[in-house]
């Protein structure tokens, strides 16, 4: 059984079925509910949408809390990417349903601010996120290429608080599940800049004042901070295999996610405060 799993499992299932009985029953805000901006423009629209996407997050979830009461522990990590996958896979197709059935009710034409609807342009203001953000991919990957092999064929991999390894795995399936993780993410990130490209009605959010641009700003922080918790995480791990003691304490990782955090509610109030 797949602990982890199950429990995120249960969570989706649980927010589907709260979704489904709730956000109906609601106006549309930017707060609860499926809330990219198409269903932010019509009634119609954020009824029908939220009860389609929480459909497919009960079924999700159900999928995966079966696989996870079947599978082994040691499948975790493959696992996680499939599950991560999977969500963001119900959120692309919800998307394509709600963005034709916006247009066939609406004509996709929010009301409020279109300024705040703008297509991200490809220019050097707005193109230097993904290439910083690919620059640190790329390094992160050449690291663990380069690295791996100076370790032995089994690492540990996971600490407590303690700094005291509770898990192992061999060398080359760690490497593996840690490019792909990371891999992951990067798609993700990429995949939102050219949502915010060619499709920037998602990301419309007129009572919270974010502008498209505004929303890839950031998110290239937040990504540009994920990647910096998987640098730290991957550093403790090869110093600990490769030393034999930790060279940086594993508690440490703790602070870069409360940055994220920090970093999130500073440029919301921040932005908030220029309206």
């Amino acid at each position: 059984m797949i602990v982890w799993v199950f429990l995120l499992s249960i969570f989706i299932i649980l927010m589907g079925i709260i979704a489904y009985i709730v956000a109906p029953r609601m106006e549309p805000n930017p707060w609860f509910g499926f809330r990219v901006g198409y269903t932010l423009i019509d009634r119609n629209v954020w009824i029908k949408g939220n009860k389609f996407i929480s459909k497919l997050f009960i079924a999700d979830g159900a999928l995966f809390a079966v696989l996870s009461l079947l599978l082994p522990d040691s499948a975790l990590i493959p696992v996680l990417i499939l599950f991560e996958i999977s969500v963001m896979a119900c959120m692309a197709v919800a998307v394509v349903y709600v963005d034709e059935l916006a247009e066939r009710t609406t004509g996709r034409r929010p009301e409020g601010d279109v300024s705040k609807i703008i297509p991200i342009r490809l220019d050097p203001r707005t193109v230097k996120y993904p290439a910083i953000l690919s620059v640190f991919y790329l390094a992160l990957i050449f690291t663990i290429l380069s690295t791996i092999n100076l370790l032995p064929d089994v690492i540990a991999v996971h600490f407590n608080l303690q700094g005291v390894p509770d898990r192992y795995e061999y060398r080359q399936e760690f490497a593996i599940s840690f490019i792909e993780v990371i891999t992951l993410e990067y798609a993700f990130y990429i995949a939102f800049y050219l949502l915010a490209r060619y499709k920037p009605l998602i990301f419309y959010k007129p009572k919270l004042g974010l502008s498209t641009t505004e929303f890839v700003k950031l998110l290239s922080l937040i990504y540009g901070m994920i990647f910096t918790v998987v640098g730290i995480g991957y550093t403790i791990i090869f110093t600990y295999n490769f030393c034999g003691y930790h060279l940086i304490p594993v508690y440490t990782i703790i602070f870069p996610i409360v940055g994220i955090l920090l970093t999130i509610f500073i440029f919301v109030v921040k932005i908030a405060g220029r309206r």
